[in-house]
Protein backbone atom coordinates (compact mmCIF):
# COMPACT_ATOMS: atom_id res chain seq x y z
CA UNK A 1 0.00 0.00 0.00
CA UNK A 2 0.95 3.77 -0.23
CA UNK A 3 0.07 4.66 3.31
CA UNK A 4 1.71 4.44 6.90
CA UNK A 5 0.58 3.08 9.61
CA UNK A 6 -1.51 4.82 12.10
CA UNK A 7 0.41 7.43 13.48
CA UNK A 8 0.32 10.45 15.29
CA UNK A 9 1.21 13.51 12.56
CA UNK A 10 -0.24 15.67 14.98
CA UNK A 11 -4.35 16.96 15.82
CA UNK A 12 -6.24 15.34 17.74
CA UNK A 13 -6.03 11.45 16.42
CA UNK A 14 -3.80 9.45 14.84
CA UNK A 15 -3.92 9.41 11.37
CA UNK A 16 -2.59 7.39 7.83
CA UNK A 17 0.01 9.21 6.24
CA UNK A 18 0.09 9.12 2.44
CA UNK A 19 3.26 7.78 1.17
CA UNK A 20 4.87 9.08 -2.26
CA UNK A 21 2.87 7.38 -5.05
CA UNK A 22 -0.49 6.85 -3.21
CA UNK A 23 -2.91 7.28 -5.99
CA UNK A 24 -4.91 9.26 -2.99
CA UNK A 25 -2.47 12.20 -3.58
CA UNK A 26 -4.17 15.11 -5.33
CA UNK A 27 -7.61 13.08 -6.59
CA UNK A 28 -10.15 14.74 -4.24
CA UNK A 29 -12.41 17.03 -6.44
CA UNK A 30 -10.51 19.83 -8.66
CA UNK A 31 -13.05 22.35 -7.35
CA UNK A 32 -11.99 21.62 -3.89
CA UNK A 33 -13.04 18.86 -1.14
CA UNK A 34 -15.61 18.93 0.82
CA UNK A 35 -17.53 17.91 3.72
CA UNK A 36 -20.74 16.10 3.39
CA UNK A 37 -22.57 19.00 3.58
CA UNK A 38 -20.81 20.08 0.63
CA UNK A 39 -18.77 22.75 3.04
CA UNK A 40 -15.22 23.34 1.74
CA UNK A 41 -12.78 21.45 3.82
CA UNK A 42 -9.52 24.22 4.36
CA UNK A 43 -7.77 22.06 6.64
CA UNK A 44 -6.83 18.08 6.95
CA UNK A 45 -7.85 16.01 9.80
CA UNK A 46 -4.66 17.24 11.70
CA UNK A 47 -4.98 20.90 11.17
CA UNK A 48 -3.01 21.49 7.94
CA UNK A 49 -3.85 23.56 4.90
CA UNK A 50 -5.65 21.65 2.42
CA UNK A 51 -4.87 22.36 -1.06
CA UNK A 52 -8.01 23.74 -2.85
CA UNK A 53 -7.37 22.26 -6.29
CA UNK A 54 -6.43 18.53 -6.38
CA UNK A 55 -6.80 18.14 -2.88
CA UNK A 56 -5.64 14.60 -1.28
CA UNK A 57 -8.52 12.17 -0.21
CA UNK A 58 -8.91 11.06 2.98
CA UNK A 59 -7.88 12.95 6.47
CA UNK A 60 -4.53 13.56 5.71
CA UNK A 61 -2.97 16.14 3.39
CA UNK A 62 0.29 16.08 1.90
CA UNK A 63 3.09 13.29 1.52
CA UNK A 64 5.57 11.34 3.62
CA UNK A 65 9.02 11.04 1.84
CA UNK A 66 9.90 7.38 3.28
CA UNK A 67 13.25 6.50 2.99
CA UNK A 68 14.33 3.09 4.14
CA UNK A 69 17.87 1.72 4.56
CA UNK A 70 19.52 -1.59 4.18
CA UNK A 71 19.80 -4.02 6.57
CA UNK A 72 23.04 -4.78 7.16
CA UNK A 73 23.66 -7.86 8.63
CA UNK A 74 27.44 -8.63 10.45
Amino acid sequence: TKLTSPMDWGGPTWTLGLLNGSPAINAGDPLGCKDFNNYLLTNDQRGVFRTLAGCDIGAFEGVIYATFQPLIMR
